[in-house]
């Protein structure tokens, strides 16, 4: 279902407009704020996330339909099932959060939240070379031992979680968070290199919901302390807390 054509969708703006307080913004690549709104607002668009994300593919483009498992500490998977011919290639991947395809190169951004934060970003050159998917593949429950011939880690970095990777002026960009805060960063010499401050408190999101709609992405978090939702929109991220 089209983000705009939700039932939700006209009152969460009307919501988003007369309710939210604007606490900070900054300078820098992006426009960064930070409103405070309702609970009742987080838990519609969190409603809006799980609906859409049940509805869709977790990544589609011209040559792939690209499915996610997860199953926490016992691993996880990405597959991509070739649309013509209909074969499907798996990699392990613990656990998708995004695929983002830059330069014709696939980049799989895993976070796994067990004992501490972790996130590795998986580079796919050719998905056909991934480890061909046999049945008992796509009925396993548990994931350990699929292994990642195919690809390439380009990151792994412990005491950190990534909410989303996008693409903005033709460079990727991750939303990572750890002790210190959440940040928009980039990958610099194999370690994530903070560029600018989204909050000062460690968002973390265990199950990764994001509902998309031309160049507007919402991607919720939830944690023992705050909940709430990140809208990012070309160069605008804004991130709105329950109060």
């Amino acid at each position: 279902m089209s983000l705009k054509k939700h039932p939700c969708f006209p009152m969460l703006l009307v919501l988003t407009l007369l309710m939210s307080f604007n606490c900070f913004a900054q300078d820098g690549i992006f426009n960064i704020r930070t409103n405070y709104t309702t609970k009742e607002q987080v838990a519609e668009v969190k409603e809006l996330l799980y609906s859409q994300t049940k509805e869709t593919a977790f990544y589609e483009d011209e040559h792939y339909t690209v499915y996610r498992k997860c199953r926490g500490e016992w691993g996880g998977v990405i597959i991509f099932e070739n649309k013509q011919s209909g074969n499907k290639y798996i990699c392990a991947a613990t656990c998708p959060v995004t695929v983002n395809k830059f330069n014709d190169v696939y980049y799989v951004t895993n976070t796994l939240h067990h004992l501490s934060e972790t996130t590795e970003i998986l580079k796919i050159r050719n998905p056909e070379k991934l480890k061909p998917a046999t049945a008992e593949d796509l009925l396993r429950k548990f994931f350990e031992n699929v292994g990642t011939l195919g690809a390439e880690r380009i990151i792994k970095q412990y005491q950190t979680s990534c909410l989303y990777s996008f693409i903005y002026n033709n460079r990727l960009y991750h939303i990572t968070a750890d002790k210190e805060g959440t940040f928009v960063s980039e990958i610099a010499e194999g370690t994530f290199k903070k560029l600018q401050q989204i909050s000062d408190q460690q968002l973390l999101t265990y199950d990764s919901k994001t509902a998309k709609q031309g160049n507007q992405i919402l991607i919720g978090f939830s944690s023992n302390e705050f909940s709430g939702y990140i809208e990012l929109n070309g160069q605008l991220i804004t991130v709105y807390i329950a109060n």
